[in-house]
């Protein structure tokens, strides 16, 4: 790609995502502001997770009524606390064409090993973009919380630090305030391609809403995260999810699911879905538990019935249950022993059963 032409792109996108255009936009649109917080209730958490798609925006008020939609939705259901999916501090650069078109560079690049290409765009990046995207981010998310008196779990931004770049997810709480940084701690082949510095530590916020931990895309596939939450008081894992594209629900099902039932803790699953050119991204949001603090004994409390398209999932945890005693067995199916079983009373010959003999009178 021209590089001057890439560079004015990047000069252009920064003043169109600068903290005065996001304080206009946000004056001028009209979605209803929530009043004070609910009333919280550790038996009656209300959270919502988004699995969003991907899209390109030809504006910035076009990118802020995408997330002010989806951020209502939950508000207007009662959610308390609205989960967003991993890589949203990029979503500003679909705002233009030209750096579209270099994300789509930097994944042919990858894909075809033309280090030279990638490395300069990943250069490109940390350089022009990384301090405006984070500042668009970061202002853009405390504004929706405290707009929608929720708290907000806002996915994750690339961060570019000395030693390298960071995948960190913020949560912000309804006041506007950030109250927990998390850097990714494990990270996939392709961060590591791109340059990424993994995360040193697992922090746990304490909240109204029970305890908090955050463990963004492969932290939630891996046993270790999860249980040092767990020994820190966490009860509520936010897993963030980006870029997928398997179509294997078994995969979904064997991540943040299989984390609850190991360390007796609720999580709730957020995700980046959708076709960007000639690649396709896929995922499924959910909201799980232990076995013993679901209604149905699954440990499923909300799963989207789809791995492409946009929704809003909501469900009711209630932290009580998670001091039931636990008991992996709960949710076996023997398939075999219900064969035998069946056949067994089939066998069975249904006999009348004669009435009970009448009591005898009393003499008198």
């Amino acid at each position: 790609m021209n590089r001057f032409k890439l560079l004015s792109a990047s000069l252009l996108l920064q003043a169109k995502i600068s903290p005065a255009a996001i304080a206009a936009q946000f004056k001028s649109n009209r979605a209803p502001s929530a009043g004070a917080p609910q009333y919280i209730s550790p038996e009656n958490i209300k959270i919502a997770t988004l699995q969003m798609a991907l899209q390109p925006y030809h504006s910035l008020r076009e990118y802020l009524e995408h997330l002010h939609s989806l951020v209502q939705q939950g508000a207007q259901k009662g959610a308390q606390l609205i989960c967003f999916p991993e890589f949203t501090g990029l979503l500003p650069l679909l705002i233009s064409m030209t750096h579209y078109d270099a994300c789509l560079d930097l994944a042919d690049a990858l894909l075809s090993g033309d280090a030279q290409t990638a490395g300069a765009l990943v250069a490109h990046y940390q350089e022009y973009l990384a301090a405006p995207l984070f500042d668009c981010y970061y202002n853009v998310f405390s504004l929706l919380a405290h707009h929608y008196q929720v708290y907000l779990m806002a996915g994750s931004a690339v961060i570019a630090q000395k030693e390298g770049l960071y995948n960190r997810s913020f949560l912000f709480a309804p006041s506007g305030d950030c109250i927990l940084e998390q850097d990714k701690l494990y990270l996939t082949p392709l961060e590591e391609q791109l340059g990424f510095v993994p995360g040193q530590a697992l922090e746990v916020a304490p909240t109204p809403l029970g305890r908090l931990a955050v463990l963004p895309g492969k932290d939630s596939r891996t046993f270790e995260p999860a249980k040092v939450a767990a020994a820190q008081g966490a009860q509520i894992l936010l897993c963030p999810w980006g870029l997928h594209h398997t179509h294997s629900l078994a995969f979904y099902q064997s991540g943040p699911f299989m984390r609850c039932q190991e360390q007796q803790v609720f999580a709730a699953v957020s995700s980046l879905v959708g076709d960007f050119d000639h690649f396709t991204f896929r995922g499924q949001s959910g909201i799980y538990g232990p076995y013993e603090a679901s209604r149905t004994g699954t440990g499923v409390l909300a799963q989207s019935p789809s791995l492409t398209e946009e929704n809003v999932l909501i469900s009711r945890v209630n932290l009580e249950r998670l001091n039931r005693p636990m008991n992996l067995r709960t949710a076996d199916v023997n398939p075999a022993l219900y064969q035998q079983l069946k056949q067994a009373y089939a066998s069975l010959k249904t006999q009348a059963v004669p009435p009970p003999p009448a009591p005898e009178e009393e003499e008198p």
